[in-house]
């Protein structure tokens, strides 16, 4: 065979295909790897998507459901279409933890919001409290310049 002719690349996809499916236990071109879902959502007619931002998981995970949820109030409220156009505000990571839930078990926007804080709560900055300042203590041989560092 011809390192470039049509039947050689065939063959490679084929032998690509089969220890795909033999590493992953299933035919990566059915349907039922895909498990797609289409939710059950009544749009108006002349429906326009409001333009949102992106959120790829660093930032603030609250301010950007909060924004989301406000761009969302123009419109009427309704679990299912927040639940399936939050997607339209998600890239990269938090994008593929969106597609790779099962989001069919999500009744409404609360719980979908619920598991995403939750997935995403490594992402919090931990400021110091009052209590936390109040244990630590200046060495006397050190300025205040390198205490606060």
């Amino acid at each position: 065979m011809q390192p470039h002719s049509k039947s050689y690349f065939h063959c490679l996809k084929k032998k690509l295909t089969s220890r795909l499916e033999l590493k992953l236990g299933h035919n990566i071109y059915s349907l039922e790897y895909y498990d797609i879902q289409v939710p059950q959502i009544s749009v108006l007619h002349k429906f326009k998507l409001p333009d949102f931002e992106k959120f790829k998981g660093i930032g603030c995970r609250k301010m950007h459901l909060k924004h989301f949820v406000h761009k969302m109030s123009f419109y009427p409220k309704d679990d299912l279409l927040q639940v399936a156009l939050v997607q339209e505000s998600l890239t990269g990571t938090t994008l593929h933890w969106y597609l790779s839930s099962d989001t069919s078990k999500y009744v409404s926007f609360k719980e979908l919001m619920h598991d995403f804080l939750n997935h995403f709560s490594f992402n919090i900055e931990m400021a110091p409290t009052i209590s936390d300042l109040r244990k630590l203590e200046k060495y006397r041989n050190k300025s205040i310049k390198e205490f606060a560092r």
